[in-house]
């Protein structure tokens, strides 16, 4: 997606009715902590996961990082049609459209973030990379602890 295509896409939402949106300023995310932090986050980040893994914005697990490829994706159109059906899907949104961004990069990198099936129901979810206890979902996490 070009970079007027995505301020069309901006526009457009700043167009719909009851629909306010302000343009970020400041650094770009930065901490993969934003991702876990509460169950609603935690829940919010799996399922963008999940559908950027069905568009093919994420590649499959144990293919090589291509960074060229990665910053060129990272503002692509995969990533726009993911947070657009997140929208959609989410009732009350917790993940901006950057975080979205920063989500993909940071799975994509695996050092802090990665996906995986979820050891108790099996459901996809964003776990910690380096964490040494069970891989769990947010919901199984909270039956848990």
């Amino acid at each position: 997606m070009q970079p007027e295509q995505n301020t069309k896409l901006y526009r457009s939402y700043l167009n719909e009715p009851g629909f306010a949106v302000s343009r970020p300023r400041g650094k770009s995310p930065q901490q993969c902590a934003f991702f876990t932090r509460s169950p609603q986050h935690w829940e919010q980040s799996s399922l963008l996961a999940s559908l950027c893994s069905l568009l093919g914005a994420l590649p499959g697990t144990g293919v090589p990082v291509n960074r060229r490829a990665l910053a060129n994706l990272s503002r692509g159109e995969l990533p726009c049609q993911a947070f657009e059906v997140y929208r959609d899907l989410v009732a009350d949104p917790h993940i901006s459209f950057e975080h979205l961004v920063f989500l993909v990069s940071a799975l994509t990198q695996g050092e802090e973030l990665t996906v995986a099936c979820c050891e108790d129901c099996g459901a996809f979810a964003v776990v910690d990379s380096v964490a040494l206890r069970k891989r769990v979902c947010s919901h199984c996490a909270s039956q848990i602890g």
